[in-house]
């Protein structure tokens, strides 16, 4: 018997398949996307990045419920193209 998970529930969701699906043809093709960034704001490094911006928030509002200051940042970025 297998174990169900949010994770498990979360890519069954078709919704949430055709972002990731829809984020991996823009890279692929070289165009920009989206992206969000989580930065501790008293070590100023990177924390959490993601095409998913309600993932993302999560983390920052569970961190800050836990007293610990981030900043969310989003912009347009490109990544390299993966090679052939």
């Amino acid at each position: 018997m297998s174990a169900h998970t949010a994770v498990d529930a979360m890519l069954a969701d078709p919704r949430y398949a055709a972002g990731i699906e829809a984020f991996a043809d823009r890279v692929r093709a070289g165009r920009p996307v989206w992206w969000h960034v989580l930065t501790f704001d008293g070590l100023g490094t990177q924390a959490f990045a993601s095409w998913d911006l309600a993932s993302v928030a999560d983390l920052k509002w569970r961190l800050a419920r836990d007293g610990i200051a981030t900043t969310l940042e989003s912009g347009w970025i490109t990544f390299p193209r993966p090679p052939p």
